[in-house]
């Protein structure tokens, strides 16, 4: 019995968790991708406004990303069904980039490089399966407050690395989605991290 304990709480500690600041710098990422591919993102939105069934599954999303940036700014507890649709919006957005960024880096790419699609398809993939699986549920949204600090240096960091990637390296647009997002995810969180043992 303590070894099943051990061993669920080694595997809910790999489990991703997702804060405000996270979420909202995700919905960030999101919104550059659609001014910069507006074209795409047109043609798209457009194809979904002409059916029925999927405006009802791209409103769950929709409102997650909304809900995403307005906690961010809010000092409400985030609700058991807003987490549902906030935790929605960034699986989906995960899954899109990871896939995404992988077919295309799979056309481009020859030789070792050839792994990191198969990675970032992976990783996606078992993203969803989790979610789908209720691993990952409305308690990975985690209530944790963002900071305004913490707000304007993300947002600042996001934008620098979307420019970098975008506009000087060139980068497809998945790939940059992808790396964002990374930062969003996970880079951003292990900063915040530091920064509190530092503090303490």
């Amino acid at each position: 019995m303590v070894l099943k304990d051990i061993l669920i709480k080694d595997v809910n500690y790999l489990l991703p968790k997702y804060t405000e600041i996270t979420l909202f710098l995700t919905s960030l990422t999101v919104f550059l991708i659609m001014i910069i591919e507006f074209t795409m993102f047109r043609e798209f939105f457009g194809s979904v406004l002409n059916n029925s069934d999927a405006i009802f599954i791209f409103s769950f999303p929709v409102i997650g990303f909304l809900l995403s940036i307005y906690y961010a700014f809010s000092d409400k507890k985030i609700s058991f069904y807003a987490k549902g649709f906030m935790l929605t919006f960034v699986i989906l957005a995960n899954f899109i980039a990871g896939v995404s960024a992988g077919f295309h880096i799979l056309e481009v790419e020859r030789g070792f490089a050839i792994i990191f699609p198969f990675m970032n398809f992976i990783s996606a993939s078992v993203l969803l399966v989790l979610a789908h699986g209720g691993a990952i549920n409305e308690n990975s949204i985690m209530d944790i407050q963002a900071k305004r600090s913490e707000i304007l240096v993300g947002s600042i960091a996001v934008i620098i690395i979307f420019f970098c990637s975008r506009h000087i390296l060139n980068d497809y647009w998945a790939v940059t989605f992808s790396i964002c997002l990374v930062y969003a995810t996970n880079i951003n969180n292990f900063m915040r991290k530091i920064i509190i043992i530092i503090r303490n």
